[in-house]
């Protein structure tokens, strides 16, 4: 990529952590000292960090982003990219989303099982960020790193083959 395309008036991008334009812009323009050490750990103790701070967000029905960020002392664009990057959340369920017949977080899509609509969306709930959020944290939570590196390990085995484990997920 060009250099200069890396700009955007008004906004510089932060140096250690991957934004776009549009996140720089709207104000990620430095990245907070938690943000970076969480993104040079493994995610099973990223995640154990992460958790031990803002557990009970996680846990409520609706996650706050705002609040989260508050805690954490950074920006809720920052929360969102510590998930999808170096808790790498979205890409865990890339295998169950290509099962369905969605797109993975590469762009690539599968080819739809033909399964009943009530299955579509009871599996469809193990892709979701926030849900996976939620279990892991209940991982922990409940026994800690061991438990919670049992869970991701668990979950990463299951969508792996997701086609053969479709019971044990639904």
């Amino acid at each position: 990529m060009n250099p200069s395309e890396n700009e955007v008036e008004g906004a510089s991008l932060p140096h250690g952590i991957a934004v776009d334009e549009a996140a720089a812009y709207f104000g990620v323009t430095d990245s907070a000292d938690i943000i970076m050490h969480l993104n040079q750990t493994d995610p099973i103790n990223g995640m154990g960090e992460f958790f031990s701070i803002a557990i009970d967000l996680v846990m409520q029905p609706e996650f706050g982003f705002e609040e989260a960020a508050n805690r954490l002392g950074c920006e809720g664009g920052e929360i969102y990219y510590l998930l999808t990057g170096p808790f790498a959340l979205v890409a865990l369920s890339d295998p169950l989303r290509m099962y369905l017949g969605g797109e993975d977080s590469e762009g690539n899509t599968g080819v739809h099982p033909g399964l009943p609509e009530h299955e579509m969306s009871s599996l469809e709930q193990l892709t979701d960020i926030f849900s996976l959020l939620k279990m892991f944290g209940l991982g922990h939570l409940i026994g800690g790193l061991p438990l919670l590196a049992h869970y991701v390990s668990q979950y990463t085995r299951l969508v792996a083959a997701s086609d053969a484990n479709k019971a044990i997920l639904l």
